[in-house]
């Protein structure tokens, strides 16, 4: 059985998988000409130091993120991740710095470890070895483009390098990135956090992996 989801959660779950791929991450970038991971703004990259835009070093930064988490989980089957930048709003205190969750979950399928049990689709694609929805991403993740504003937290901006050396007034961009995309493959509860009801949320319900245990 398959279901489709798009709400971007933040709750947390663990699980190491082997240090061992053969595929990995694909960034689908879905913003505009102008705007997101293709916003043409000329800056000084935070990575190497150059001239460059605001979106390539984006760009950069989030498939260093990708990078990392490929040298750690053992990926046999690409994930999709759909990527893009939105004005998540926030004040000059408090903001929303981004969220990433995955698209679809699926239970009984090939070679579950687990019966009536959702496991999302990153998760699954792995297990099956091949991509049980092609054509349909994997995981939905954005970040809020007004970090880089001056409304929004002040004058705190993203910093986009990925040495781990945060200048003050900076937010790591790269951490966060990884981050959230470690709840898209899967650590996480599809159970609602306030209400303790189980994903889908109306019957028939099921646990998900991590909420069986």
């Amino acid at each position: 059985m398959l279901i489709r989801f798009y709400a971007i959660t933040l709750i947390s779950a663990t699980l190491i998988l082997p240090n061992a791929y053969s595929a990995g991450f694909v960034a689908v970038y879905l913003d505009g000409a102008s705007e997101g991971y293709n916003d043409p703004t000329v800056v000084t990259s935070d990575i190497t130091g150059e001239s460059t835009t605001l979106g390539a070093d984006r760009r950069a930064c989030l498939e260093a993120a990708m990078a990392v988490l490929e040298t750690h989980l053992d990926i046999t089957v690409d994930i999709q991740v759909q990527a893009e930048f939105n004005d998540l709003g926030g004040s000059s205190c408090c903001a929303t710095l981004g969220g990433a969750g995955p698209l679809t979950a699926e239970q009984d399928f090939t070679n579950a470890p687990v019966s009536s049990t959702w496991f999302v689709q990153a998760q699954v694609n792995q297990l099956v070895g091949s991509d049980g929805q092609p054509g349909i991403d994997d995981i939905s993740s954005q970040f809020n483009s007004e970090v880089d504003g001056t409304e929004v937290l002040g004058t705190t901006t993203w910093y986009y390098g990925i040495d781990g050396i945060v200048p003050a007034n900076h937010i790591d961009f790269f951490s966060t990135a990884i981050h959230e995309l470690i709840h898209g493959v899967g650590f996480l509860s599809l159970m609602d956090s306030s209400s303790g009801v189980l994903f889908p949320f109306s019957p028939p319900v099921f646990m998900d992996i991590f909420t069986s245990f």
